[in-house]
């Protein structure tokens, strides 16, 4: 048995060597020779002496699966036989140009030649990687597993928990620079046709260079449009993925990616947990009940109380208006710059508690906030009542199941206390009004995102859709 480099051998196949130069700076890159003799016997009818060369990126590559599937038959096999063995393994591709090989190359491909016969074979290195618990979109009854970093795991995941017979797994790359495998996913005989037609042209248009997490290619989808609310659900729950997808809706799994795109979204699934599917009806209607009760108190209690105290303190009962009054009595700033300042402190400490190490985070933000609460206090810079009302609307915010409608919300709350600021119990009005509005004029791949979930029949099938 032998193993050359190519420099021992410069008269190497010109295509492989061909991919050779345009992967040099490649450190990683393995190029293998492997000769064999035989006896005057196998020699009868056959060269005396024949080769096979192989080309991967051992980094990205198995090489144990290429010593056993392409090295050790080499020299065990008939050589007669051994092309015809080759032909006959798995994933393989043939050779088509230079461009293509290294695109697989660089896939966890091994590109191998045996005299004519040149072919890319699948031998990608799988990493063991865990399935670790969900973490993101938690749930206290039902499955725990979140999503792997891994492709083939992740659709493995959904196999196991979804044993259909129509369940459609589309295999393809985005990104001209990265080349990320992306898995569209859906279910044949639920699936609505628009909604897939429109995200295969999203797909087609090339023009996304590099692909790493489901949030760029939310972004991505979304074009230029200045999308505060999200269009699209961003799930880590394999549970979550099949739950949407028997509603016919895709599904975008990354590799390298711990989360999988959803699609269509409308504004109401935000709002439902999956512990809701795991729960008896009127505890389902408890807790969603409760979310957007707490989306109301996200949205408008700071303004309300911006309009209340500043422009129409009159609706107070006289006992509970004399208490504000008697609050705000040693603060010196308006009401407006009261709530303004203790939402940004509120936010600052949410953000700080993400970046610190997960080890200090929630110490120091819980230290920062009291300390926070007290010294303003009693400094007179913010009202007790400011204390509570900020304390609740922090707690109501974090009632949302679904994080990127969290931001949104969050967000959404100043130009409402903007508006609210300017013209009282009017603006919040206007504001929420148009914020209405808004949401009913939102789309995602043409379906109406403010859809009522207890509207009857399928969205497609009420806007003339499949």
């Amino acid at each position: 048995m032998q193993a050359k480099e190519d420099a021992r051998h410069p008269s190497g196949d010109p295509r492989l060597l061909a991919c050779k130069d345009r992967l040099k700076s490649a450190e990683d890159l393995v190029y293998q020779v492997f000769e064999r003799g035989f006896s005057e016997n196998e020699a009868e009818n056959g060269p005396a002496l024949t080769r096979v060369e192989v080309l991967y990126l051992k980094t990205i590559a198995d090489e144990n699966k290429v010593m056993r599937l392409f090295v050790r038959p080499f020299y065990e096999a008939d050589p007669k036989t051994y092309k015809a063995y080759l032909e006959a393994l798995p994933i393989q591709t043939p050779y088509q140009d230079e461009k293509q090989a290294v695109d697989q190359l660089l896939n966890g491909s091994a590109l191998v030649i045996y005299g004519e016969l040149a072919r890319l074979y699948d031998v990608r290195l799988a990493l063991d990687i865990g399935i670790q618990p969900a973490e993101v979109e938690s749930v206290i009854q039902g499955p725990q597993n979140a999503l792997s970093e891994n492709l083939l795991v992740n659709i493995n995941l959904l196999r196991f928990r979804y044993r259909v017979s129509d369940l459609v797994v589309k295999l393809t790359e985005l990104g001209s620079q990265s080349h990320t495998n992306v898995a569209i996913v859906y279910q044949k005989s639920t699936l609505r046709e628009n909604v897939l037609t429109a995200l295969q042209q999203k797909l087609d248009d090339g023009s996304l260079e590099a692909l790493f997490a489901a949030g760029q290619l939310e972004r991505y989808f979304n074009g230029n449009k200045w999308t505060l609310f999200p269009t699209f659900m961003i799930t880590d729950r394999p549970d979550r993925i099949i739950y949407e997808l028997n509603r016919g809706k895709v599904a975008l799994i990354i590799d390298g990616s711990q989360f999988a795109l959803i699609a269509p979204a409308y504004f109401f699934d935000f709002y439902s947990a999956m512990d809701d599917l795991y729960h008896p009806t009127w505890v389902r209607v408890f807790f969603l009940t409760m979310r957007f009760t707490a989306l109301i108190v996200t949205l408008i209690t700071p303004a309300l109380y911006v309009a209340l105290t500043s422009f129409n303190p009159g609706v107070f009962r006289a006992q509970l208006t004399l208490s504000i009054a008697g609050s705000r009595a040693a603060v010196p700033f308006s009401a407006f710059f009261e709530v303004l300042f203790m939402m940004i402190v509120v936010e600052l400490i949410l953000e700080a508690s993400i970046r610190l190490p997960k080890s200090i985070s929630a110490a120091a933000t819980t230290v920062g906030g009291l300390i926070l609460g007290q010294a303003t206090t009693a400094a007179g810079l913010v009202s007790d009542i400011m204390l509570i009302v900020v304390a609740t609307v922090a707690i109501s915010s974090f009632v949302v199941p679904i994080n990127s409608m969290l931001y949104a919300v969050r967000i959404m709350r100043y130009p409402i206390l903007f508006a609210s600021a300017g013209f009282g119990l009017v603006g919040l009005g206007v504001a929420l009004v148009g914020l209405i509005f808004y949401l009913a004029s939102l789309d995602s791949f043409g379906e109406p995102y403010f859809y009522l979930p207890f509207s009857k029949g399928n969205v497609s099938k009420t806007q003339g859709g499949a």
